[in-house]
């Protein structure tokens, strides 16, 4: 069933065809993916919002950058399923690009950095670098999908995604840049 869930959403995602790619607010996007997450997972440890203001826009596709939120989210729940009184942190951050990370000449000078952390176990060292592989689960009965997915989504938006231990569980972040002023 869980599997049959995740080809469904895949192809809905599929179907939508390209990006619809629109000015958004981050905050607002990560707001309304932990409304849409607590209906799905009443029973979930707290969230802790740490969200920069005045971020300028992104543009970003609104359905598919909740998803990857939603996502992680989701995996940061299961690691912390054995303490749910150490709630599931989410930060959104302004970062300036370094110009020898700038995938094009017209890109932007800045990126909005969107964390999902946890304090749960972790990810095992040796597999840190492989999460985002198709396939590649640390999940007993994990298919190895959503992070996959989550990449795919980031990638399309021209930000990065990666994941790193923190000592005090897993850390997932990702990057969308920002809309310049008069672009």
């Amino acid at each position: 069933m869980r599997a049959g869930e995740i080809i469904r959403r895949m192809r809905r995602l599929v179907d939508r065809g390209a990006a619809d790619l629109k000015p958004e607010d981050v905050n607002e996007i990560i707001e309304e993916a932990v409304r849409v997450s607590r209906i799905n997972t009443s029973t979930g440890p707290k969230v802790d919002l740490d969200l920069a203001e005045g971020l300028p826009k992104v543009l970003a596709d609104r359905i598919q950058v909740q998803q990857v939120i939603v996502n992680l989210m989701n995996n940061a729940y299961e690691a912390v399923t054995d303490n749910m009184d150490e709630p599931v942190h989410i930060r959104s951050a302004l970062h300036p690009v370094e110009k020898r990370i700038k995938l094009r000449a017209n890109s932007s000078e800045s990126e909005v950095v969107v964390t999902v952390s946890d304090t749960g176990p972790g990810i095992p060292d040796a597999l840190i670098e492989k999460v985002f592989d198709p396939l590649m689960s640390t999940k007993e009965n994990g298919l190895g999908v959503g992070l996959a997915v989550c990449r795919s989504i980031i990638d399309a938006h021209g930000g990065r995604i990666w994941a790193e231990n923190t000592g005090q569980g897993a850390a997932f972040h990702f990057t969308i840049p920002t809309i310049e002023a008069g672009s």
